[in-house]
């Protein structure tokens, strides 16, 4: 007969064993997940595409910006596609254009070339804070004048090769530090950024620089002025004022106060500081997003009444580039 403490024993050294299983199976899920922690898309969906153009040169006046030496890499372009080692395509599709349309196209044009539209996928992962951008493809666009009309018309789309991506390591260094601003509302193309979740994009953006992330003064970058949690609040509109109560005798009475939240509305675009790599075989382009900044348009009161302005009002490093900014 088997006696009642031998079988609490063997009830008692399964259970043990059980537990020291589920122990060791929970142990090696936090080693794994240390170990590799997946990128997660927080712009919803997952495929998240936006199209928007870029002067090749910045104008003197937004000095804050940096172009990208867009001139010298159009004339690399141009030049393989009249060798016909790189296909140019007609806007916005696939055809693919003859040598003799691309000198009738292009290269008569190249040196009116003044912009370039983009078609990107952007991920954005807040957790980890790193963004991922894929340039699908880029189109050249003319600038002449016309009948004393300044006028623009798309020359031709160079589309990325359907290859594997490059290392930034193993490509060429187009320009570094570029910075542009790139809207996210747009009257004049609506489909240009009709996938892409403004308000949620902004939102996840601001949620981030109020969770204490560092936040720095974008028109000082080259210095790296930090702001403090109370400055990120004000540039971002939330700010506390007072009114006063008067009575006939013209003596204040009371004190109103008003507080003004943050007003996501108010944010209209994204600016980026990147570096911009390119493959020479492929002209394809690469880009390496450093740094984010919302851009805000509110009315403001100034001395002769209400005006539109439009700000930058602090930027953030992304995690991948805090060390070497």
């Amino acid at each position: 007969m088997i006696s009642k403490l031998s079988l609490f024993t063997k009830s008692a050294s399964r259970l043990a064993s059980h537990v020291l299983l589920f122990v060791s199976i929970i142990a090696l899920g936090v080693v794994v997940s240390c170990k590799s922690q997946k990128f997660q898309n927080d712009l919803l969906p997952t495929s998240t595409s936006i199209i928007y153009e870029q002067a090749l040169e910045v104008p003197q006046e937004y000095w804050f910006f940096k172009d990208f030496a867009g001139k010298s890499f159009i004339k690399s372009v141009i030049a393989q596609s009249m060798k016909d080692s790189l296909k140019a395509c007609y806007p916005f599709t696939t055809k693919e254009c003859t040598l003799d349309e691309v000198r009738e196209r292009v290269q008569s044009v190249k040196h009116e070339i003044s912009d370039m539209i983009f078609d990107e996928d952007w991920q954005l992962d807040t957790a980890q804070f790193v963004i991922k951008k894929h340039v699908r493809s880029y189109t050249l666009v003319r600038k002449y004048v016309r009948n004393t009309d300044t006028v623009k018309s798309l020359v031709a789309t160079f589309n990325a090769p359907k290859t594997k991506d490059v290392p930034f390591e193993k490509l060429t260094l187009l320009a570094s530090n570029v910075a542009y601003e790139v809207p996210l509302t747009n009257s004049e193309n609506p489909e240009w950024v009709e996938n892409m979740p403004r308000k949620r994009a902004m939102q996840l953006i601001i949620d981030k620089a109020l969770s204490g992330e560092q936040a720095y003064s974008f028109i000082f970058r080259d210095t790296l002025h930090p702001l403090s949690l109370a400055d990120i609040k004000l540039r971002l509109g939330e700010e506390t004022s007072y009114e006063f109560v008067y009575n006939e005798l013209d003596e204040i009475t009371d004190t109103i106060t008003i507080n003004r939240t943050i007003d996501i509305n108010e944010f209209v675009g994204l600016a980026f500081i990147e570096d911009w790599y390119y493959d020479k075989a492929t002209m394809r382009l690469y880009k390496d997003v450093k740094a984010i900044a919302p851009v805000r348009e509110y009315e403001k009161l100034l001395n002769d009444g209400y005006e539109k302005v439009r700000t930058i009002p602090l930027m953030m490093f992304f995690s991948n580039h805090k060390e070497g900014k």
